[in-house]
């Protein structure tokens, strides 16, 4: 009988120890079954914490068992405690990634050095890492610093799957710097990403840039103040909040997501929120489609040559692997150039180039060329764009538009001698009656046909066309909705180049 009973009691704990991993199981199984086969460590971890709360369910329903329950409610209970110091020690773990030290060789915590432009508007400043003097990338769009691996010489503290800006993915691991320096600002024990010299050879993203050692990662980036003059090729750095004017100034707000950085834009009218991120040269790059404001008849989708951190496989026979879970890479349509109106605090750019359909939502590089200073106040979480700048500069993102829409327009007339442009919004045109030498004044709405040739770079228009009608200061007062020519014996067109702009 006393042996029943034993056999009983350990039949009891085996079986309470039992049903909470059972029911992981069997969640695993339905998991696999209806959802896509790829186990991160935050579905499993959600699998565990479902499994145990449905045993401890069973735990309460069983009420004659005294000795089972107890066994259920022990073993969940143990799982429970071993998630939460799993998951607190990843947290101080991630704490110590971004747990660097910083020491000034001045007490007015202020410093200024030059950065340098690569040939798409990028920024690089001079560092020196152990000793080595090179250059890093100015990157607020990746969280960690990156190194080339000839600098590691320590084993990883971790080792994460990182996406590039294409959805590549790849494992990197994780080491610890013990000498960065920017002019007067020391770093010691600072975590940085290892990243293959692969990235600095044919197919790299750094090919033939030797000077390079990487990427400046918001790890660092985000301790202090930057203010950039985009006109001396000087960055101030400090850790104060920014005290300067704010006279002709535009100020946005940042947004922390995590270590990485959110600005609010209007796309169209609508608010959107974009990751700020001084390694796009793209002005603008959503993962949304969108309405273009002005639309050009056989232009879509274009080729994309973007390099990432890893485009090195691509060239190497590996295996690319693509984050296909997060991105739905395999939903999205044909990435496209687009034009939209966007507001950028106070300023709204017309016709500005977008890149839609895409991986990410970025704000980029270009529009810091647009103003003589930019201020990224990380401490106050402001970002002020000071003094616009009229001169076309080639990587202001005005310039990149008016250029984008320039070459289609001429890519089109070279090849078919017109184009369509879809107008959302009315087009005005000028032209002089010569009947009665009245000044016309012709509005088109919808697809508007243009046609003329390209020689030399000259224009020279031969005809426009679309749904129109005359306003209301022309002698007949009546609308017409048949082709339009301008430059015949009826009209002459007044301001050709105002025109060509405006389509």
């Amino acid at each position: 009988m006393k042996k029943d009973k034993i056999f009983n009691s350990i039949s009891y704990i085996i079986t309470g120890i039992f049903i909470p991993i059972v029911i992981l199981i069997v969640l695993f199984i339905i998991s696999s079954l209806f959802y896509e086969k790829v186990f991160s460590f935050k579905k499993i971890n959600f699998l565990v914490w479902l499994s145990l709360g449905i045993s401890l369910v069973i735990a309460l329903l069983v009420r004659k068992n005294k000795l089972l329950r107890l066994t259920i409610i022990m073993f969940s209970a143990g799982l429970s405690c071993l998630l939460l110091y799993k998951a607190i020690k990843k947290k101080s773990q991630k704490n110590e990634l971004l747990d660097h030290v910083i020491t000034w060789d001045n007490l007015s915590h202020k410093t200024a050095i030059p950065f340098y432009i690569s040939p798409i508007g990028h920024l690089y400043i001079k560092t020196a890492i152990k000793g080595d003097v090179k250059y890093l990338l100015f990157d607020t769009g990746a969280d960690f610093t990156v190194l080339h691996e000839k600098y590691r010489d320590n084993v990883p503290i971790s080792i994460s799957e990182v996406i590039d800006s294409n959805n590549k993915i790849e494992k990197i691991g994780f080491h610890i710097l013990d000498s960065l320096k920017l002019s007067e600002i020391g770093f010691s024990n600072v975590s940085y990403m290892s990243l293959k010299k692969n990235a600095w050879g044919d197919c790299g993203v750094f090919k033939g840039q030797d000077s390079v050692a990487g990427i400046l990662g918001n790890n660092v980036i985000n301790n202090f103040v930057w203010d950039i003059d985009m006109v001396n090729r000087t960055m101030e750095i400090s850790d104060e909040k920014f005290k300067g004017t704010t006279e002709q100034c535009n100020i946005l707000r940042l947004y922390k997501d995590g270590i990485s950085w959110d600005v609010e834009l209007g796309i169209n009218g609508i608010r959107k929120r974009l990751t700020l991120d001084t390694g796009s040269y793209g002005g603008i790059v959503m993962k949304d489609s969108l309405v273009s404001v002005k639309k050009y008849t056989g232009y879509h989708s274009f080729p994309d040559n973007s390099m990432g951190a890893f485009s090195y496989k691509d060239c190497m026979g590996e295996k690319v692997v693509l984050d296909t879970i997060s991105s739905g890479r395999h939903k999205k349509k044909n990435k496209r150039n687009v034009f939209a109106d966007v507001a950028v605090g106070d300023t709204i750019f017309k016709n500005s180039l977008v890149r839609d359909n895409n991986y990410h939502n970025l704000f980029g590089i270009p529009f810091f060329w647009g103003y003589e200073r930019v201020v990224l106040d990380f401490v106050n979480r402001k970002m002020y764009f000071i003094n616009p700048i009229n001169t076309k500069y080639a990587f202001h993102h005005s310039f990149i538009s008016e250029l984008k829409r320039r070459n289609i327009k001429i890519s089109a007339l070279k090849t078919s001698g017109s184009f369509i442009s879809q107008m959302n919004d009315s087009l005005l045109v000028k032209a002089i009656y010569r009947k009665t030498k009245d000044t016309v004044n012709f509005k088109f709405k919808g697809a508007v046909t243009y046609y003329g040739n390209i020689a030399n770079d000259t224009l020279t228009m031969d005809s426009i066309k679309g749904f129109k009608y005359f306003s209301k200061n022309h002698l007949v007062k009546e609308a017409y909705t048949e082709e339009v020519i301008l430059k015949n014996n009826l009209f002459k067109l007044l301001d050709a180049e105002e025109l060509w702009k405006s389509l």
